[in-house]
């Protein structure tokens, strides 16, 4: 089975959708998603692109790295306390996803916005593919406390943050990924521990301590929904894979011409 193909399968059986249901998202048969998990296919890079970004998983990840159950985690749109909020009665496969514009916090502008200095409402925006109905906030990471060993967002990697209108620390839970937003500093980091006065901040990277954060300080806690990373992981496979791209893009282009 190829990465892709594995990779497939996992995203199906993590958000519960059978062959039909997946192929039904991307207007595909059945057959076709068989194959690309049984190996005797790969998708076009129409499609890669497609279920890269309907489940906010980059690119490379999605050809060359095996993703784990907390990966997919991250773009966890059908948790019942996030979703919950949003007013449908659809299922999974049929959750409303659209393009949403996203206000964007650089590193330069991050201070100046943590202070309350800058208004979410004159912030840059950029454009994702995201489940309607929930609030949204984009962060320009300026360490690399959760990038390890190639894998991870570090240092000018974009992380994407959603809440409902009603989501505070009692709805954080232990080993998820956050943003939590203080007054002097921005942490996106693994909740290790908390009670009701502290946070206990996991970091990824051996090189960066855990960190203590007083309840009090935390003026808004976003659960990670998306990652945008250069990290590409494994160097090799990927190039592999993106010569494979570009010749089946070149292929198409002598078809139509």
């Amino acid at each position: 089975m190829s990465v892709i193909g594995t990779n497939i399968k996992k995203i199906r059986g993590v958000k519960n959708l059978s062959q039909s249901d997946f192929a039904d998202l991307f207007d595909m048969k059945r057959a076709s998603i068989g194959s690309y998990e049984e190996g005797r296919a790969e998708p076009k890079i129409a499609t890669v692109l497609q279920i890269a970004n309907h489940f906010g998983i980059s690119i490379d990840d999605l050809l060359t790295k095996e993703l784990s159950v907390n990966d997919l985690s991250r773009f966890d749109i059908f948790k019942e306390e996030l979703a919950g909020e949003v007013k449908h009665n659809l299922s999974p496969s049929k959750v409303p996803v659209d393009i949403i514009p996203v206000p964007y916090v650089s590193q330069a502008e991050q201070q100046a916005y943590l202070a309350g200095e800058i208004k979410s409402s004159v912030l840059p925006v950029i454009q994702l593919p995201l489940l309607k109905g929930m609030n949204y906030r984009a962060f320009e990471l300026n360490d690399d406390a959760m990038v390890y060993h190639g894998s991870g967002a570090g240092k000018q990697d974009v992380v994407v943050g959603c809440r409902p209108d009603k989501f505070d620390l009692n709805q954080v839970e232990s080993s998820k990924l956050y943003i939590f937003e203080t007054r002097k500093q921005l942490y996106y980091r693994r909740l290790n521990a908390k009670n009701l006065s502290n946070l206990v901040l996991e970091p990824l990277h051996p090189d960066h301590y855990q960190v203590t954060v007083a309840s009090k300080e935390v003026q808004r806690v976003w659960q990670v929904c998306l990652v945008v990373t250069k990290n590409i992981g494994n160097p090799d496979a990927f190039r592999l894979r993106l010569r494979e791209l570009e010749n089946e893009v070149r292929t198409l282009k002598n078809r139509q011409g």
